[in-house]
């Protein structure tokens, strides 16, 4: 249940909920902007309190919050006890890894269920007034069970400075000021562990070097020793943790009917990475550039390069040396949109990937898809028809495309060896535009496997169906 706007109080809710302040750094259980997103998005201080209305099983809490109103500032509360997947150490005295998914169809899955126990207490305070900003964040998370993660072990070294203990403690100040052509914003978080504590910081500059013109820079420093269990921020990592890097962008709109974007990001990862033995480099370079002369039709071309240094070993005929190297990966993509009618759209676009690592062959992979969507200008019915031909050399070369989906549900799908992939997405209108039922079939083929997956997942046959349905009544 969500109140909102009622005297002083913006919003309380009681049930499932989803928190953001700040950069994220100490707690963000919302989206995690990429590089091109945060382009136009450097200068955001995130929502604070919101519903949960996602299917995702995991990312949420559970509990009660409320965010007060009191001229410039809002005070903001939350408590937070729910259950959690984890995996059991060797003689069940700690959790040694959790698990996101939500799923429980085996009997291995089912022995993981409900294992932890998380408590989560904190508030935020929030100031404003004219061009300034000011956010103060703290918050307390208790596990029943410590977080004892394996890295006894020369290939699990890596995670010796992941979050471990019972008891996380993270607090932060967000800030944010803008004058005239130039804003500036960021966030510096603290964290206190059992074992070990550290610090964080994501600041941006935005400024306005012409008409339309924009150049972002931002900077990140995430320590190897700071552990934010509920944090999320942007970065190269999935977690706000053992990682420095310096991002250039520039957004542009001064040549007529386009729309320019373009960024260089490098990175440094002081700690071990993952099939790494040492600090490792990396960098990023992306340019965007969108064409559209007419509101019928629109051009895309983006291209895309991405090192991140691995263990590579050079075999001789006498020894074998493991050096660090380069894996490069190369995107091009261009998509063509066309409104046919008010109500047909169909977009046209075409994904290739180029793999360097080493002296290993080069890996490669292609997709050509087409979309169709139809709407009634009259009810809400709309379909969605998708066709897509892909051909990877590997699984690592495997190419993500989007893919409408159902509501509240993430529609990308990843596409790798050979083979075509068919969806069809129906919205359907049943009763005075209040009932709908939404469903999603999908078609996968593959023509150079006589399998899918493996385990208890694994499937006798080349082709894959799944189907997906959604009512919703809104009243």
């Amino acid at each position: 249940m969500m109140l909102r706007n009622i005297g002083c109080v913006e919003r309380a809710i009681i049930g499932n909920y989803r928190l953001s302040f700040g950069k994220g750094l100490a707690i963000n259980s919302g989206m995690k902007f990429s590089k091109a997103m945060m382009l136009n998005t450097a200068n955001r201080m995130n929502a604070g309190i919101t519903k949960h209305s996602s299917t995702n099983e995991s990312g949420y809490f559970s509990g009660a919050a409320a965010t007060i109103l009191l001229k410039h500032w809002k005070f903001s509360a939350f408590g937070s006890y729910q259950l959690a997947d984890g995996t059991y150490n060797n003689d069940s005295t700690g959790i040694s890894s959790l698990k996101t998914d939500g799923l429980h169809r085996t009997r291995l899955e089912r022995s993981k269920k409900d294992n932890l126990h998380i408590t989560n207490i904190g508030g935020n305070i929030y100031w404003e007034h004219n061009a300034l900003r000011l956010s103060a964040t703290g918050i307390a998370t208790h596990f029943d069970l410590p977080l004892l993660p394996r890295h006894n072990t020369l290939a699990s070294t890596y995670r010796q400075y992941e979050a471990s203990g019972q008891d996380f403690v993270v607090g932060s100040l967000s800030y944010a000021y803008s004058f005239h052509t130039i804003s500036f914003s960021g966030e510096t978080a603290f964290s206190h562990t059992e074992r070990q504590n550290g610090t964080a910081s994501l600041n941006t500059i935005r400024l306005k070097v012409a008409p339309s013109n924009y150049l972002i820079l931002i900077g990140r420093y995430y320590g190897a020793k700071f552990v934010s269990i509920n944090g999320k921020a942007f970065g190269e990592n999935s977690k706000v943790q053992n990682e420095q890097g310096i991002l250039l962008g520039w957004t542009s709109k001064s040549i007529r009917y386009t729309d320019l974007e373009a960024y260089v990001d490098a990175m440094y990862f002081p700690w071990l990475k993952q099939n790494a033995s040492a600090s490792t480099y990396g960098y990023e370079g992306m340019i965007q550039a969108l064409y559209s002369p007419r509101l019928r039709w629109s051009l895309l071309a983006r291209y895309r390069i991405k090192a991140k240094q691995k263990d590579f070993v050079y075999e001789t005929k006498t020894k074998s040396t493991k050096v660090l190297n380069y894996d490069t990966h190369q995107n091009l993509k261009l998509q063509l949109s066309y409104s046919l009618s008010p109500s047909v759209t169909i977009r046209t676009s075409i994904t290739g990937n180029l793999i360097t690592f080493g002296n290993n062959p080069n890996e490669t992979g292609f997709a050509i898809g087409e979309n169709i969507r139809w709407q009634s200008l009259n009810t809400k019915c709309r379909l969605d028809f998708g066709l897509t031909y892909f051909n990877t050399d590997t699984y690592n070369a495997r190419i993500s495309h989007y893919e409408p989906s159902l509501l509240y549900a993430f529609g990308s799908t990843l596409y790798y060896y050979r083979g075509i992939r068919s969806s069809l997405l129906a919205s359907i209108p049943l009763f005075k535009q209040s009932l709908f039922i939404n469903t999603k079939i999908g078609i996968t083929k593959y023509f150079n496997r006589n399998n899918i997956s493996s385990g208890l997942e694994r499937i006798n046959a080349n082709h894959r169906e799944d189907l997906q349905v959604q009512i919703r009544w809104k009243f």
